[in-house]
């Protein structure tokens, strides 16, 4: 029985061909959940996301935690409700498909350590991603000046 089904890569490519872009199918798929708005990827999710790359709203990185790893919105970062590797993992990704850095990697106790007991939830992450970095408005951005400040001093 055959099917009629592309894979993601042959997806990728062919979205790529039609909007005349170069997103590699190694930058797409670690984020791709945050584009599947059903329980799989469409090929117009895929040209959606590609005509407004590298732009990510924050619904979208919201669903990217839920579908990833089961994450509600409120849920604080430094609970044991996500996996640290598992959240440093979305961000590093998000950060990748955004240009935007989030990590703070010259900490050695770990790229999201200075956000630990500062009640930063995913909530808090999407909105940074998505508008936060723009405004310096939120409390990543505002945690993010202190460590920026720090490191130039």
């Amino acid at each position: 029985m055959k099917t009629n089904q592309k894979s993601l890569a042959e997806m990728v490519d062919e979205a790529n061909k039609m909007l005349g872009t170069k997103i590699s199918y190694k930058l797409f798929e670690p984020v791709k959940h945050a584009f599947t708005k059903g329980s799989t990827l469409s090929f117009d999710e895929i040209v959606e996301a590609f005509r407004n790359y590298p732009l990510i709203s924050q619904a979208e990185i919201l669903r990217l935690f839920k579908k990833e790893c089961l994450a509600e919105p409120d849920v604080k970062i430094s609970s044991q409700k996500i996996f640290r590797p598992h959240l440093i993992t979305i961000v590093e990704n998000i950060e990748k498909w955004t240009g935007i850095e989030m990590c703070n990697d010259n900490n050695r106790q770990g790229p999201l350590v200075d956000y630990d007991d500062k009640s930063v939830t995913i909530r808090d992450i999407a909105y940074y991603f998505s508008t936060g970095f723009k405004t310096d408005k939120g409390k990543v951005a505002e945690i993010r000046k202190t460590f920026l400040a720090k490191a130039e001093s």
